[in-house]
């Protein structure tokens, strides 16, 4: 592995926790093993768009005989900067236990 993909691991990782957002695939799955052998669980965090890539990932690591503990939906709301309006945006966390 390359020192780039490291960098961009750790900036995904926060303790077991792994934030989904635009990278590609096999970075995540990379980060994913890497969490979930150190630790007992390992929590994907994902919003909007990239739910979508949080759910097969979480498909990806339980094949290798881990469990998904739970899986939990919400809402945010936020302002944006340059709008008036709230904007709400879906989320998703999936916990994978050994």
């Amino acid at each position: 592995m390359n020192i780039n993909v490291i960098g961009a691991e750790m900036n995904l990782v926060k303790q077991n926790i792994i934030f989904v957002a635009n990278k590609p695939m096999s970075i995540y799955i990379t980060a994913c093993k890497r969490v979930i052998s150190q630790n007992k669980e390992l929590i994907i965090k994902a919003r909007g768009k990239s739910i979508n890539t949080a759910v097969n990932l979480g498909e990806i690591i339980k094949r290798d005989n881990y469990r998904i503990r739970s899986i939990k939906t919400s809402t945010e709301y936020f302002k944006p900067e340059d709008s008036d309006r709230e904007v709400s945006v879906s989320t998703i966390e999936i916990t994978i236990i050994r």
